[in-house]
């Protein structure tokens, strides 16, 4: 799950410094505040599910990030 939580944050990361300016600034803290819940669930937790779940809102929170990167 920490891999996974790792693999997340970089992509996400990486889609952010190359294609950041597609987002609005609300759309852009929500992103934020999603890594960095992913970032502390991913530091504090010891439960794999835990950490799925955190992994799996970030994926979600930014798929219409990634679509529009996709136009």
């Amino acid at each position: 799950a920490r891999v996974d939580a790792d693999r997340m944050l970089l992509a996400t990361q990486g889609a952010l410094d190359a294609d950041g300016a597609l987002l609005s600034a609300a759309e852009r803290a929500e992103v934020d505040a999603l890594m960095a819940q992913l970032r502390a669930t991913r530091t504090a937790s010891q439960d794999a599910a835990e950490i799925e779940a955190a992994t799996e809102a970030l994926a979600k929170g930014t798929e219409a990030f990634a679509a529009e990167r996709m136009n």
